[in-house]
């Protein structure tokens, strides 16, 4: 794999965005875009970068701002349309179309907002893979704790609270977070996720591509619970859905004791969309 890193002064939301190509050393199907959560940062998705890789994508992806290398307060992420902005930003700094979509949690529910929107870049995805990905953001969040949010946007928008997500909620082998990752969120951001939420059928009913919609959940997440997924995924009217429920995993579904055998069922379904496109030689 052919690695590259640049930092980028991001006139779409004021702030530099860390940004990471990743190209397989020969040929190319296309490129994949890949979206982190809230918390996250682009280094924590290299075991989805070099199974992309193998299955002869390019990838492109970014810290959000708040996040990992990127300015910002942390936990400060933009609006939906400022995400959506900055994608378009990095992906003409980078030169990039993109053919594949892998958004994790938070990214996911970004994600899912510019999908039902026709957001331009999305046009002509081939397939998303939306990982453990966020579907409806009220969910473990106290009303008193909302109620609370909502007076402090209003004057320090940028005050940032604990998402009460806890390292065990997430996998089982660490004990702490690694390096870089976090769990606030900013109150400002906070309160967009709520206004944007809305109910799991209503939300998959907005979409509308063509593109072949991969989920993967683990049974035992408490982030974002199955129950929500499978409300989104049951009201899905899109021509090709795939759901990969995975048996003892939590809110990083791929991470568990013993991933082998589902990283073979994704090498697989990888390798099956590979197959709709030509490998380039750049």
């Amino acid at each position: 794999m052919v690695r590259s890193e640049k930092t980028i002064q991001a006139d779409s939301v004021g702030q530099a965005v860390h940004i990471v190509q990743v190209k397989p050393e020969v040929g190319n199907r296309g490129t994949v875009l890949l979206l982190h959560g809230l918390g996250d940062h682009i280094g924590q998705f290299d075991w989805a970068v070099s199974l992309l890789c193998r299955a002869g994508y390019s990838v492109v992806g970014f810290d959000w701002p708040g996040n990992g290398s990127s300015e910002g307060i942390r936990g400060d992420m933009p609006t939906i349309r400022k995400s959506g902005e900055l994608i378009e930003e990095v992906l003409a700094v980078t030169g990039c179309d993109v053919i594949g979509l892998l958004a994790h949690s938070t990214g996911g529910f970004i994600a899912i907002k510019l999908l039902a929107s026709k957001f331009k870049a999305f046009e002509r995805l081939d397939w998303v893979w939306l990982n453990a990905p966020l579907i409806y953001p009220q969910h473990r969040q106290a009303p008193l704790k909302v109620i609370l949010a909502k007076l402090l946007a209003k004057v320090a928008p940028r005050i940032t609270m604990s998402t009460g997500v806890k390292p065990q909620d997430c996998h089982d082998e660490e004990k702490v977070f690694p390096e870089g990752v976090h769990n606030r969120f900013s109150v400002r951001f906070g309160m967009e996720l709520v206004s944007a939420s809305r109910e799991p059928e209503e939300l998959s009913k907005a979409i509308a591509t063509d593109a072949h919609v991969m989920m993967v959940q683990g049974d035992r997440d408490l982030v974002c619970p199955p129950a929500y997924l499978f409300r989104f995924f049951n009201s899905l009217t899109v021509r090709e859905k795939t759901m990969l429920y995975i048996k003892d995993a939590k809110h990083e579904p791929l991470s568990n004791s013993d991933p082998r055998s589902v990283l073979g069922v994704m090498r697989a379904w990888l390798c099956h969309q590979a197959k709709k496109r030509p490998v380039t030689s750049d």
